[in-house]
Formats: structure tokens, sequence, C-alpha cells
């Protein structure tokens, strides 16, 4: 019975924690993002990369 019920809930953690990282990355990158772009004004910068 103990086995079952750590197999059981310790999927179900390790499906939440790689959702968090996954979510986690996605929004440190979008906020990188925004942060680094916010001096470009045209999209010829944004292409150039200047």
């Amino acid at each position: 019975m103990l086995a079952y019920f750590l197999t059981k809930y310790t999927k179900i953690m390790t499906h939440y924690i790689d959702i968090f990282i996954v979510t986690a990355y996605l929004a440190v990158t979008f906020l990188v993002g925004i942060w680094k772009g916010r001096g470009v004004s045209s999209l010829r910068e944004y292409a150039v990369g200047k």
C-alpha cells in the first residue's frame, strides 16, 4: 500500500515540477526579452540588431 501511495503521488509531483520548470523558463525568457528590447523602436532596428 505504501509503495502504491508513493508511486502515485511521486508521479504527480514530478509532473508539477516539470510544469513549473517550463513555465519559469518561459517567464524569465519573456522578461529578459522585454527588458533588453525596450530601446528598439522600429522593425529595422530589430531586424538588423542594433
